[in-house]
């Protein structure tokens, strides 16, 4: 194994035990010592690679955890369809989402709240997934195609406001409700 590859071993179990410990602890309730102690590192091996402990939770959320990145190739695919359509496939994408990373959704749910900066954080990956799909709202809305609301940004607003309190409700549910949390879905566009 190189250099490169133990480092990027070491800070994904850093990553792990930060993961389980913020979840079970809380973000304020552990500290970069039980993180390290976790992980099997010095405290040191944490500032090195992530320099404090919101730095670990920045790392935890990376582009492929946000909602907006999974919009992104989604929204081309659903171009031709009615946007209806698209909001079912945009609830079905946030629903796999909290499935695969729901520890670290229900993290950032649970601390925001408690935490400046990580409040912020999470806000502006909820507004960039609002951006996103106002955007494509706003191309159907001048092309023409009737929308349930007239302004594409609130429409976008109340599709992310409900998969998020379906998540904070529900939590990571598996398939269980899906097709509810997609007709719900379909109503507002």
């Amino acid at each position: 194994m190189t250099q490169d590859e133990r480092s990027e071993a070491t800070k994904a179990r850093i990553l792990a035990a930060a993961l389980d410990l913020f979840s079970s602890r809380g973000f304020e309730g552990s500290s970069t010592k039980s993180v390290a102690a976790a992980a099997g590192v010095s405290e040191g091996v944490i500032f090195h690679h992530f320099g404090s402990k919101l730095g670990m939770l920045r790392a935890l959320r990376t582009p492929e955890h946000s909602l907006s990145a999974a919009l992104e190739p989604l929204i081309p695919a659903y171009r031709e369809r009615p946007a209806r359509e698209l909001a079912a496939a945009v609830a079905e994408t946030f629903r796999a989402i909290a499935r695969r990373d729901g520890k670290l959704l229900s993290l950032l749910v649970m601390e925001s709240a408690k935490n400046d900066e990580l409040g912020e954080l999470f806000r502006a990956q909820l507004r960039r997934a609002e951006a996103v799909l106002a955007e494509e709202l706003q191309r159907r809305a001048l092309g023409g195609e009737p929308l349930a609301l007239v302004d594409p940004q609130a429409s976008a607003r109340q599709l992310v406001a409900r998969l998020l309190l379906d998540f904070i409700l529900a939590g990571p549910v598996g398939d269980r409700g899906l097709t509810e949390l997609m007709d719900d879905c379909r109503r507002l566009f």
